[in-house]
């Protein structure tokens, strides 16, 4: 049977979609992860800082796993694909940072951070609770940004009105509304950031800069096909510039992010991890 108009792009993507959530999915929270996860939805008890560093690294882990099981990153030379990987990590992790706040719900947000091994510890936990002290689903309240990053330690709240903190919190809920709403643009977007090259770097030369563009090129045009491939012309078009215009508001949050952990190594010997801090 022919395909329809669209559905190879459509496929194409499904494709990718699958191969992604495959290798991100390998890499599990694990119980005290969920735990607190759990414990912070349900009774707004905030999260160690050992926690989140290890929540972080989780989420490094899986963008390199992902990363390293498409051909196209293969291609690359390891010393490569180390840069990328230094440059672009934090815009991919920031990005699921972002659309975690747009969640609905707290179990949303809990069981789309899972790992495929981690359902089982899960849906115990989550059932206990849910047993326990007359708890219901409602109860599992979405954990919201300013929450989630007090949680981590006093010393890592953030001043709420200067103009760095307002711009950062604007662009955090405008990177989560351009992609939240569809799953998939999430996992094709985390590909495409790994290939930005928007960065100065000596140990990257002209010629791997072209080729890692070229990788990039060609990832945002199967998305823009599956963009239009599945919404109206018009509605795509606000879709698409909405996506790519996350990569200029990524990259802007991160150096917010990087400017408030220059403050705060330099005001406090605190260990608390500020890469955590979205």
């Amino acid at each position: 049977m022919l395909a329809g108009p669209g559905e190879d792009e459509i496929n194409v993507i499904n494709e990718f979609v699958s191969q992604h959530d495959m290798h991100y999915k390998s890499i599990n929270f694990g119980e005290d992860l969920i735990k607190e996860m759990i414990m912070s939805s349900i009774f707004g008890i905030p999260m160690s800082a050992n926690t989140a560093m290890s929540a972080y690294r989780l989420m490094v882990q899986r963008v390199t796993r992902v990363s390293k099981h498409y051909n196209d990153f293969q291609n690359l030379s390891v010393k490569v694909q180390g840069i990328l990987l230094k440059h672009n990590a934090d815009l991919v992790v920031s990005l699921r940072g972002a659309s975690f706040f747009q969640m609905k719900t707290g179990l949303d947000q809990i069981l789309t951070s899972l790992g495929l091994h981690d359902l089982e510890s899960a849906k115990n936990m989550i059932l206990t609770t849910l047993k326990s002290n007359s708890t219901k689903e409602e109860d599992y309240k979405k954990i919201e940004y300013k929450k989630w990053t007090s949680g981590f330690n006093t010393v890592q709240k953030t001043p709420d009105q200067t103009a760095s903190e307002k711009r950062y919190d604007i662009l955090l809920s405008r990177i989560g509304k351009a992609v939240a709403f569809n799953q998939n643009l999430i996992k094709m977007l985390s590909y495409i950031l790994i290939f930005c090259s928007d960065f100065h770097d000596e140990d990257i030369d002209l010629d791997e800069k072209t080729n890692v563009g070229k990788a990039q090129e060609k990832l945002i045009i199967m998305v823009q096909r599956y963009i239009f491939a599945t919404y109206p012309d018009e509605m795509a078009g606000v879709v698409f510039a909405g996506l790519m215009e996350c990569l200029g508001n990524l990259r802007e949050l991160v150096f917010i992010k990087n400017k408030r952990k220059k403050a705060q190594t330099t005001t406090t010997d605190s260990n608390v991890p500020s890469e955590m801090v979205h």
